[in-house]
């Protein structure tokens, strides 16, 4: 059998699986994309209100302390909330296993060194 048709089968799967994984990046970045757009769209909103909540308890005589107090009691109301607790969860599981998973890929290449 000439090269060129052993080839074909192999350079066919590859473009398969490659165009797979451009679809896959594609619908990731149409997600992760619309998620992020809308958190700074949130976030860009919030920002005034913030500046102006923080230059009128300055205003009123709060020090930096109770001020402080008051956004870390915000923030906690904030990350209490199920959806946002759980996305911190498993944004924490996918961190423990890339971690995992380069201790094992250095480890295997200390061995074969």
């Amino acid at each position: 059998m000439p090269p060129t048709k052993r080839r074909l089968p192999r350079l066919a799967i590859a473009f398969g699986i490659g165009a797979a994984w451009l679809g896959l990046a594609v619908l990731g970045v149409y997600l992760v994309g619309g998620a992020i757009v809308a958190a700074l769209a949130r976030g860009l909103a919030l920002l005034p209100r913030a500046v102006v909540w923080l230059f009128l308890a300055l205003q009123e005589g709060a020090d930096w302390w109770s001020i402080a107090g008051r956004a870390g009691t915000i923030l906690a109301g904030t990350i209490a909330t199920s959806q946002i607790g759980l996305g911190l969860l498993a944004l924490e599981l996918v961190g423990a296993a890339a971690l995992y998973g380069l201790q094992r890929l250095l480890r295997d290449e200390e061995k074969t060194q």
